[in-house]
């Protein structure tokens, strides 16, 4: 809990004190010592808003219409997809790494992994096959922001999938902070390939998120103009979307 006079200072300077499930989360990805990604996240009444920098894009979880909205600002267009749609593409994907054979392909359509707690320290070990995740917990304020938050991770790690197949490992990870109501502060994956029955290192990722139970005013202003590019922006078909942000900005 933050004591009161770190509550004083967030209100001298502007920031606006969140109902139960408002909060923010800054992210920051590392790939060994360089930051390669950075956004905000922001859970305000039922929705959440994660704005990228580079690429500028900016996503919008609706978990009551069961949909992701994507909107490119640089080009005025939107588009949107739901998660049953999501949810076929990643089934989908997981039937063809199946059939591929290959122990990578078997380990990223059914992830498992021996799990380590380490209470003391609030840190959190999944050994598997292909990938260990080292995660860095804390308790989420309340169970709303918990089950948001989770909501959240695994229907966002399912859309990105389709990018990056490597994200299915996340799964079980996801369940488990989902389980013990926790929301991770710094995530540590290591992927791993094997080659004649040895296994070797391959890529190491880092990333870090900073969870602030207030929205600043700042904040605010910021969702009330994603709001205004809900409405005026061009709708376009998925596919067309994702062509253009293929071609970058």
């Amino acid at each position: 809990m933050m004591q009161l006079r770190c509550l004083l200072a967030w209100l001298a300077l502007g920031a606006s004190l969140a109902t139960a499930d408002d909060f923010r989360i800054r992210n920051t990805v590392y790939a060994g010592n360089r930051a390669v990604a950075e956004t905000l996240t922001v859970f305000r009444g039922g929705l959440v808003y994660d704005i990228l920098r580079a690429p500028d894009e900016v996503v919008v979880f609706d978990p009551v219409r069961s949909r992701f909205v994507l909107l490119k600002p640089a080009r005025s267009i939107r588009t949107e997809i739901t998660l049953d749609e999501i949810n076929r593409l990643v089934e989908g994907l997981k039937s063809e790494l199946v059939n591929r054979g290959g122990g990578l392909q078997q380990f990223l359509a059914s992830p498992t992994y021996n799990i380590k707690e380490d209470k003391g320290n609030k840190e959190v070990r999944f050994e598997g096959e292909y990938a260990n995740y080292t995660i860095k917990t804390t308790k989420a304020a309340n169970l709303i922001a918990a089950r948001q938050f989770s909501q959240f991770s695994d229907a966002y790690t399912r859309l990105n999938v389709m990018n990056n197949p490597a994200l299915l490992a996340r799964g079980p990870v996801n369940a488990w902070l989902a389980e013990h109501e926790y929301i991770p502060t710094k995530v540590e994956v290591t992927y791993y390939k094997k080659a004649v029955g040895i296994r070797t290192k391959q890529q190491t990722f880092r990333s870090e998120h900073m969870v602030t139970w207030l929205l600043s005013q700042d904040d605010l202003k910021q969702l009330e103009q994603i709001e205004r590019w809900l409405v005026t922006f061009e709708s376009v078909p998925f596919d067309e979307y994702r062509r253009a942000s293929a071609l970058g900005d």
